[in-house]
């Protein structure tokens, strides 16, 4: 199994069950509309934390390509993505709330409008930090 594979999954696990689902249900639950809002910033800070980690691992530990680093990381963010698209149409299905139609374009769009933006932010980080840790000191 190629080392990039084990650190995607983890990564997509952490964005599906602690970003997606655990902390949707407390900002769900919260009891008022600041506390809602912190429950949902908490998930976008792990989530960037989580992609921070991920971008770490591939640089520092595997010393990846910029290329592979940015499809790597971008992967774990789709697979997450696409998870919880799908647990949000399982949820419409069984609870017959929601749109299930539209929901299932999200397990198509969520992974692209998440994973494309990443994509694009690691290529770019990867590639400067290769550069300066190619460049010559003073």
């Amino acid at each position: 199994m190629n080392r990039w594979i084990p650190a995607a999954l983890l990564a997509a696990a952490v964005y599906f069950l602690i970003s997606g689902l655990l902390l949707a249900e407390l900002a769900g639950h919260a009891p008022t509309q600041s506390a809602r809002f912190a429950w949902r910033m908490t998930s976008w800070i792990i989530g960037a934390l989580t992609i921070a980690a991920h971008f770490g691992w591939e640089q520092l530990r595997l010393r990846s390509t910029p290329l592979a680093t940015a499809l790597h990381v971008a992967c774990g963010v789709a697979i997450g993505m696409s998870a919880l698209a799908t647990a949000a149409l399982i949820r419409a299905l069984v609870t017959g709330t929601g749109k299930p139609g539209l929901l299932v374009f999200a397990i198509v769009l969520w992974p692209l409008v998440g994973g494309l933006p990443t994509f694009l932010v690691t290529l770019a980080g990867a590639s400067v930090l290769r550069r300066v840790q190619s460049s010559p000191g003073p």
